[in-house]
């Protein structure tokens, strides 16, 4: 295995720095971090989620299986307000299961 040394990074560093005060790095060349447009389940979500009042879920921090749980409740043939009730349990767990995943880890 090998390993950088401070005199093996030394070098890098500088060109890295050098390019960067130059603008050699940034600019219309090169694209910046923006989030790609969400696409199937993820995306007919975040466009109904509103619907039933929760505008202010980021769906892309969602697991996948929170994501299908949802795109399956809504759309069933469930009244409204079923479908606010069950959304609401499946983005904020309830105590029980907050217990659980803190104690296998899996907690936020």
């Amino acid at each position: 295995m090998r390993r950088f040394t401070l005199s093996a990074a030394t070098p890098i560093t500088a060109l890295l720095l050098t390019a960067c005060t130059q603008g050699a790095l940034s600019g219309s060349g090169v694209a910046t971090a923006e989030r790609a447009p969400l696409s199937g389940p993820r995306a007919n979500i975040e466009r109904k989620l509103p619907v039933y009042g929760y505008d202010d879920v980021d769906v892309t921090r969602m697991s996948n299986g929170q994501v299908m749980a949802i795109y399956q409740t809504l759309y069933s043939k469930r009244s409204p307000g079923d479908i606010r009730a069950r959304v609401g349990s499946i983005i904020r767990p309830g105590p029980l299961q907050r217990g659980v995943d803190r104690i296998l880890g899996q907690g936020r």
